[in-house]
């Protein structure tokens, strides 16, 4: 799993080493110290930012898009859900528009089961979890085991997440010995939020 933490050394050898490659959004150091493989890119589907993304035209031309085998979107839709009659723009799920088009543009995609979303927010003891501990919580509860090494993850980014839990859950899993959690090395402004 490459996290989205900016950082100005090179780990491309040791990412690009892995069978399977979990990168977030914009593919942070994608080609720029972080490798250039992409297996799965994930995409947040709730809020502005997959909004944005559904009403650019090239977005499913872009570099990250363009090399995922898989859009894997977190957080499942409720039944009956409409993005464009909700109040708050942060709670609109976009996950059926986004599985419509990038389906559309050759892409497999996999909206997770609502269970490892609910799951993530008991870890976080309420506050919305991030892409990346979703992520962590399905591959660790879901996929077959085997030890995942997590780089880019510096647990900081938007307020409303509590990283402090979701440091701790990261932490907790390497000391079990499921993944190893590497530094994001010397941070510098390399990636947008």
């Amino acid at each position: 799993m490459v996290g989205n933490a900016p950082g100005v050394d090179d780990q491309s050898a040791d990412i690009d080493a892995h069978d399977r490659v979990i990168r977030f959004n914009n593919a942070c150091g994608l080609d720029a110290g972080r490798g250039s493989k992409l297996s799965d890119l994930v995409l947040i589907n709730c809020g502005g930012q997959m909004k944005e993304w559904l009403s650019t035209d090239d977005f499913t031309d872009g570099s990250a898009f363009s090399r995922a085998d898989r859009i894997v979107l977190p957080i499942p839709p409720e039944p009956g859900h409409d993005p464009e009659t909700v109040a708050n723009e942060d709670a609109a799920n976009y996950a059926r528009e986004a599985t419509e088009r990038f389906e559309k543009a050759g892409k497999e995609v996999l909206v997770l089961p609502p269970r490892f979303e609910a799951e993530a927010r008991v870890i976080t003891g309420g506050a919305p979890p991030s892409t990346g501990l979703i992520i962590l919580h399905w591959l660790l509860t879901n996929e077959e085991p085997q030890p995942i090494t997590c780089f880019g993850f510096g647990f900081a980014g938007w307020s409303g997440h509590d990283f402090d839990r979701e440091r701790n859950y990261f932490r907790q899993a390497e000391r079990r010995g499921l993944i190893r959690l590497t530094p994001p090395g010397r941070l510098r402004a390399l990636c947008q939020p």
